[in-house]
Parts: C-alpha cells; sequence; structure tokens
C-alpha cells in the first residue's frame, strides 16, 4: 500500500489484476459474521447475470478524506471495531486451522476510508 503514495495525483491509474483489491459481499448487510468474498472474474454469481468487472483504476487526488459513508452502510463497523479485530468473531487461533485467512482475518480496519501511511 505504501507504493500508492507515489502514484501521480490527479491521474486514474488502471491497476493491474494482481494489485486489485479483495473484493467482498454480506449475505445480510446487519450482520458482518456473513462477510465473503467474491471472485471478481465472476460477479455474476453474487450479483447477476450480465454483471462483471472489466478494470480497477486508483485516483489519488489532493480531496478531502470522505467520511461517514462506508459507516451509513455498515452501521455495526464501529462497535464491531471496538470489540474485537475481526468481522467473524473468534476466528481460529492456529494458522493450520484457518480455512481463509483474508475472510476469518478480515478486519473493520479494512472498510477505512483514510489511507494509512
Amino acid at each position: 500500500m505504501r507504493a500508492i503514495v507515489r502514484f501521480p495525483k490527479d491521474t486514474p491509474v488502471e491497476l493491474p489484476r494482481e494489485a486489485w483489491p479483495m473484493l467482498v459481499a454480506f449475505d445480510d448487510i446487519t450482520k458482518p459474521e456473513t462477510v465473503r468474498e467474491v471472485d471478481p472474474a465472476d460477479l455474476a454469481a453474487v450479483f447477476g447475470e450480465g454483471v462483471r468487472l472489466q478494470t480497477v483504476t486508483l485516483e489519488i487526488t489532493e480531496e478531502a478524506v470522505t467520511e461517514g459513508r462506508v459507516e451509513r452502510v455498515l452501521g455495526w463497523l464501529a462497535a464491531v471495531g471496538r470489540a474485537r479485530g475481526t468481522l467473524i468473531p473468534d476466528p481460529p487461533l492456529l494458522s493450520t486451522d484457518i480455512k481463509n485467512p483474508e475472510i476469518q482475518l478480515l478486519g473493520p480496519s479494512a472498510f477505512s476510508t483514510e489511507l494509512y501511511r
């Protein structure tokens, strides 16, 4: 993520596939534990026929950080962040028991709209 800081300002940059962020969906938007990873190559499986992702672009701007939009949709985000480090409660303690670490260890901070430097 630190490499992003070096991107040119106000210039959209198309990200290569390997740099795309993880995409997730919630089976029930009110329950953080229903989070699941979405395959960017098969968005139709989650969102319906004809839905696909062609490109992902990133643009660094001098605009102020947008605050509150994510929190309005994911109303539970702050409370879960204070209560635990992951969306899914009680993830396995041993790395050998973690079947999908990207999801099982996904935390509320992953939904932040601020860039961590």
